[in-house]
């Protein structure tokens, strides 16, 4: 593979990036020092949009690139954010895990195999569609998770610490991974003008990322996201069934 194409290196790169600070996501949540712990997954969120990009630019895709990028995601997206929520919980109960409640426990393992599920979904038939994904991206739900905890804990929001609310938000999270709900991907588009400002968001969002600031704004774009995905795909089933009702 390397010798047929050595600018598989590129993409390889990032994404070995986004599983070593999906790593260090986990050791810091472990070691309490959770905020920093739900940016460096926001830091896994732009490493994986670099591996696609640069996978494109150069000409480097590989299977041994998408399979990669799948394991990788699965640890940064899947398991990271299930430790930070499970960590942060362990210290409300002075680091006795027993004590963790199992609703928390429970919600946090139908995430993971969810993530599971919906990357290897994505690997049998997803990819085969340009210009939609089929059920949440697994990035945009650690996304999700990382910003929603910055945003808790900037404003000390009770929420973070209820386990209800937040056993609720993990499963809906982990359901729409594996939804038939369509989410049109982030890519070049046909007006330039459309182009640069897609790449002006993401590279504000990714400088707000990086420089730990901002937690709101970058909340805004997956909930917008998820949310327009649910809608787009309800129209699209209203175009096409008209006469039903409800």
């Amino acid at each position: 593979m390397l010798k047929e194409n050595p600018r598989v290196i590129i993409p390889n790169f990032f994404t070995s990036l986004n599983l070593l600070i999906g790593f260090a996501v986990i050791w810091l949540a472990i070691g309490g020092q959770y905020d920093r712990a739900a940016w460096y997954i926001l830091l896994c969120v732009i490493m994986d949009k670099m591996d696609g990009t640069a996978a494109r630019a150069f000409d480097a895709c590989s299977d041994f690139g998408i399979e990669f990028d799948s394991f990788s995601d699965f640890f940064s997206f899947g398991v990271a954010p299930a430790i930070l929520i499970l960590s942060f919980f362990n210290g409300q109960v002075s680091g006795n895990m027993e004590q963790v409640p199992f609703a928390i426990k429970g919600a946090l393992a139908v995430y993971i195999l969810l993530t599971g599920i919906r990357l290897a979904k994505f690997n049998c038939a997803d990819k085969e569609d340009k210009d939609f994904f089929y059920g949440l991206t697994s990035t945009q739900s650690g996304a999700t998770v990382a910003a929603l905890f910055l945003v808790g804990r900037k404003y000390n929001l009770p929420f973070l610490a209820d386990e209800t609310i937040m056993s609720g938000v993990m499963i809906i999270l982990g359901v729409l991974m594996v939804s038939t709900f369509k989410y049109r991907k982030f890519k070049k588009r046909a007006k330039r003008w459309l182009t640069v400002l897609q790449g002006l968001v993401f590279g504000t969002l990714g400088i707000f990322a990086i420089f730990h600031i901002y937690p709101e704004a970058i909340l805004v774009i997956p909930l917008l996201y998820f949310v327009g995905g649910v809608f787009v795909t309800h129209l699209e089933r209203l175009h096409e069934h008209p006469n039903d009702t409800e």
